[in-house]
């Protein structure tokens, strides 16, 4: 995927819905289409990467309508400071 994470970031790993997971695919030994999707982030401020995994069927696909957090054309959302109450920035 072409994720670079140093050797010394470690990594978890979380499973979201285990047990729909586990009575969809009987254990997972079963090939019935069960979709797992994964997301991950980090190694910000912090040397960890965390990845959440999550299991649906077909039938979740284009339910839940997205909303980027930036623009198709930008790498990353644009900031926009805003002055605190005190004053400062």
């Amino acid at each position: 995927m072409g994720i670079d994470i140093p050797k010394d970031c470690r990594i978890e790993t979380t499973i979201e819905n285990h047990d729909w997971i586990g009575s969809h695919t009987k254990n997972l030994q079963t090939d019935n289409g069960t979709i797992i999707c994964n997301t991950g982030g980090g190694n910000i401020a912090r040397s960890v990467y965390r990845i959440i995994s999550y299991g649906h069927d077909h039938d979740a696909i284009g339910k839940f309508k997205k909303k980027l957090l930036h623009a198709v054309g930008e790498d990353e959302r644009i900031q926009i400071r805003t002055k605190k109450a005190n004053g400062g920035s």
